[in-house]
């Protein structure tokens, strides 16, 4: 008799919970199941109708289509209710998944009274199915439909309100309860994917292969699954590592589908100290808005710290206690931390701050890991201080830097470019590397290419007594420098000027074919044949080259001048006044001085008449 009326107790509390379920919705979100499956996978729809459709459904009450829309699944949205206002309005109509999504907003937004309440309103809508759910699920699996379900949904949300609420209940310090939620939904999650992970898998190894098809009713399963599986996941490994299981943690976040390991820099992760690598992972996994860093991640960063990871410094050298630590770390002959120290004043604009660590605290160091087997090349100057950084350091003999960063500080500023123009100010910066580079590391030897460029530099910025050396000890390897040559020997810009010097300079670059510099040999030996210089004069040969000059894809600025002069005086051509003025414009648009000059004469001469 105890055992019939236990029996017909429990028929009847199930029967209440599907009563009591169906009354608090206005419209449940079973009704219309088949026609919003039909609106989200079927392939005949274009986007556009699918969003019309589901926009109509949602103004008829349907929650299921307000819930996508809420939530811009698949880019679909309401045109004139915003995310939130739709939100709210499906979770106040008892739909579950907007539940739960409320509630994980709201502990997101540090509002938790409001996260605990719609968390359990979506676990309270969702409990009682729990055990038909999951029996029903499994054996539609088991059948191979892959299609969306009811079952499926309420099953997630049960599981994911529990790991939301794991976080709730660790931001308010009761552990256990935090473990418990957090466990519970891991482990219902866990029995879903058994039953599915060859599907998982499967479909994405599929989904790599060309012209590969796949049902449209199986993007939103996918899509769904794993981002629930997900999210609990990473709340059972968040809570572990809270708790201070960080072992089990470790096997946890390993199983994160979106993580490789840890959402934190691969290359470093042997290097750097486990407890760096556990803060990453529970600020990553535990975002809190309007905030760098979570407490329960701060314990772990200061852990890190004192045990010298850099990483870990440069994230936390704001908070005043960890910089205190930092700066008393340098000063001790830790130069990680006298770098992160110096990146901080450098970040903030504090240079007198700098000045006076540097006085208070002289020191040489390299970077960190000079072997470069993981972190290479600007990997290193990047993540401890920046480009820049070191450049000034440097230029204030701060640093006895090693060949290799120097090289790569060197690289930068030479091919460091702005809408592919140079900025002078990066090609002084590359050549006072190289100068520095001399100076700390006599024994190492600068190859032909850099001397070549560094040479160039120096042609560019008029520091002729610099680069004029470098290309003589260079040119026979880039044959392109003779004209160079020739035209500082012609202008005289190391001393006086050598014309027969000039010439056998100019005219070995009439062997070299598709030479980027053949404008300058063209400009000087037709100056040289011209005038006379260094050859015996010859005005039509100069005319010649001076034609070349004008008409090659670089020109010598001053050679649209000269030309023109030829033209009006009749120099190794046939007088022409309408040529001269031609060329006599043209050098004036290219800047030409002397053609400036005579504008501006005859402008004068213009206003006196």
């Amino acid at each position: 008799m105890k055992t019939s009326c236990l029996i017909i107790k429990r028929v009847l509390g199930v029967l209440g919970c599907t009563f009591l379920t169906s009354v608090l919705f206005a419209q449940s979100p079973y009704d219309g199941w088949e026609e919003i499956e039909t609106v989200l996978t079927c392939s005949d729809f274009t986007k556009a109708q699918r969003n019309e459709k589901l926009v109509a459904l949602a103004d008829n009450g349907n929650v299921r289509a307000m819930y996508y829309l809420a939530t811009n699944w698949r880019n679909y949205e309401h045109p004139k209710k915003g995310s939130n206002e739709l939100l709210k309005e499906t979770a106040e109509k008892g739909y579950f998944m907007a539940e739960c999504e409320m509630g994980e907003m709201y502990i997101k937004g540090q509002n938790q009274d409001s996260a605990y309440y719609w968390l359990h309103k979506a676990i309270e809508h969702t409990e009682a199915y729990i055990n038909s759910d999951l029996i029903k699920y499994q054996k539609k699996s088991n059948n191979a439909k892959y299609k969306m379900s009811i079952e499926y949904e309420r099953l997630a949300t049960f599981s994911l309100a529990h790991s939301v609420l794991s976080r709730y209940y660790m931001e308010k310090e009761q552990k256990e309860n935090g473990i418990r939620c957090a466990k519970i939904g891991y482990e219902l999650m866990d029995k879903i994917y058994d039953g599915q992970k060859k599907f998982i898998l499967s479909y994405y190894d599929t989904d790599k292969k060309k012209n590969s098809k796949k049902p449209t009713t199986d993007v939103y399963f996918v899509e769904l699954f794993r981002s629930n599986w997900a999210e609990v996941v990473r709340y059972m490994a968040v809570a572990l590592y809270i708790t201070g299981d960080i072992k089990n943690g470790n096997k946890f976040i390993n199983k994160y589908p979106y993580l490789n390991k840890y959402e934190v820099y691969d290359y470093v992760k042997e290097r750097e100290p486990e407890e760096y690598l556990i803060a990453k992972c529970i600020d990553d996994c535990y975002r809190v808005y309007g905030s760098e860093h979570h407490p329960a991640s701060l314990e772990y960063y200061r852990k890190a710290v004192e045990k010298k990871s850099y990483f870990a410094m440069i994230d936390m050298v704001k908070d005043s206690a960890i910089q205190k630590r930092i700066k008393q770390m340098a000063f001790s002959g830790d130069s990680v931390a006298a770098m992160v120290y110096l990146h901080h004043q450098l970040e903030e604009k504090d240079t007198v701050s700098v000045d006076l660590f540097l006085k208070d605290i002289p020191f040489k160091f390299s970077f960190p890991f000079k072997d470069n087997s993981v972190v290479k090349g600007d990997a290193i100057i990047e993540h401890v201080l920046s480009i820049d950084d070191v450049f000034f350091l440097l230029m204030k003999d701060a640093l006895d830097t090693d060949v290799k960063t120097l090289l790569t500080l060197y690289d930068y500023y030479l091919y460091k470019k702005y809408k592919g123009v140079h900025d002078p100010k990066d090609l002084k910066k590359a050549v006072s590397l190289y100068e520095v580079l001399r100076s700390q590391h006599p024994n190492y030897s600068p190859t032909f290419l850099m001397k070549r460029n560094v040479s160039a530099i120096y042609y560019r910025l008029t520091d002729y007594a610099k680069a004029f050396p470098l290309m003589i000890e260079v040119c026979n390897e880039y044959p392109e420098l003779y004209p160079v040559i020739g035209a500082i020997l012609y202008e005289g810009y190391t001393g006086k000027p050598d014309y027969f010097k000039a010439v056998e300079y100019l005219k070995k670059e009439e062997s070299v074919r598709n030479n980027g510099n053949i404008h300058i040999q063209y400009y000087y030996m037709g100056m040289c044949f011209l005038k006379g210089n260094g050859v015996t004069k010859d005005e039509t040969k100069g005319f010649e080259y001076m034609k070349k000059a004008v008409e090659c894809e670089k020109v010598v600025v001053k050679a649209y001048w000269e030309i023109s002069k030829c033209y009006r005086f009749g120099r190794g051509v046939e007088r022409d006044l309408k040529k001269a003025e031609y060329y006599e414009q043209e050098a004036e648009k290219a800047g030409n001085d002397d053609a400036l000059w005579m504008r501006d004469q005859q402008y004068l001469l213009n206003i006196l008449e």
